[in-house]
C-alpha cells in the first residue's frame, strides 16, 4: 500500500465513502500505520470506530480485504448474560 495518502486524502475519503467529516480520537492514526503495513492492536469499546481500521484502507486500497469477527459469540454472550439478568 502507498505510504503517500495524506491526512487530506484520507479525510476526503471519509467524507465521500463513509460521510463523516472527521475521525475518532485514535483512527486517523491507526489507518495510518495499517497503511504502510504497520501491525496494531486496537483496543476500543463498542461503538469505538473499530470498523472503520478495515473499510478505509480496503477502499483506499482496491485490494481484497478479508475480516474475521467473533460477532457470533458475543451476541450468545450478551444472550446469555441478557437471561441472567432476566432470570429466564
Amino acid at each position: 500500500m502507498s505510504k503517500n495518502i495524506s491526512i487530506d486524502q484520507l479525510k476526503l475519503e471519509l467524507k465521500n465513502t463513509f460521510s463523516y467529516l472527521n475521525f475518532r480520537h485514535g483512527q486517523l492514526e491507526f489507518i495510518q500505520k495499517i497503511l504502510v503495513r504497520e501491525n496494531i492492536l486496537a483496543i476500543l469499546p463498542t461503538g469505538g470506530g473499530k470498523s472503520l481500521f478495515y473499510k478505509l484502507p480496503a477502499t483506499i486500497s482496491k485490494l481484497p480485504t478479508i475480516k474475521v469477527s467473533p460477532l457470533v459469540s458475543l451476541t450468545y454472550d450478551k444472550g446469555k448474560g441478557l437471561k441472567t439478568v432476566l432470570k429466564l
